[in-house]
């Protein structure tokens, strides 16, 4: 009896015998892009000029994507957390300064 040997070279095998390992990769731990004291400074200086901002959040354990939003922001007297309000109105955000990744007035 003859052995039937597969063909070594071909590409869709290749690509389902590769595809699991590419789909199973590790998640990464996102840190802070921006020092605290850089991230209190942009947020006084936005506030003090009503400036437009984005603000990119750190990965929460709803979701493990960094989020970004935007809008005006300022501080409440009683907490300090900030408070951002976006351009349409509809939803305000608070946020605490440790969950902030990056900020950037635009």
């Amino acid at each position: 009896m003859e052995r039937v040997t597969e063909s070594t070279s071909n590409l869709f095998m290749n690509f389902l015998d590769n595809y699991q390992t590419v789909r199973n990769r590790p998640h990464f731990k996102v840190y802070p892009q921006m020092p605290v004291n850089q991230i209190k400074q942009f947020v006084k200086q936005a506030t003090d000029r009503n400036l437009d901002i984005a603000i990119q959040l750190n990965p929460s354990p709803f979701s493990d994507n960094p989020s970004e939003i935007f809008g005006k922001i300022s501080i409440s007297p009683h907490s300090g957390h900030i408070i951002l309000s976006p351009k349409d109105g509809n939803t305000y955000h608070l946020i605490q300064q440790a969950h902030i990744r990056h900020i950037r007035i635009i």
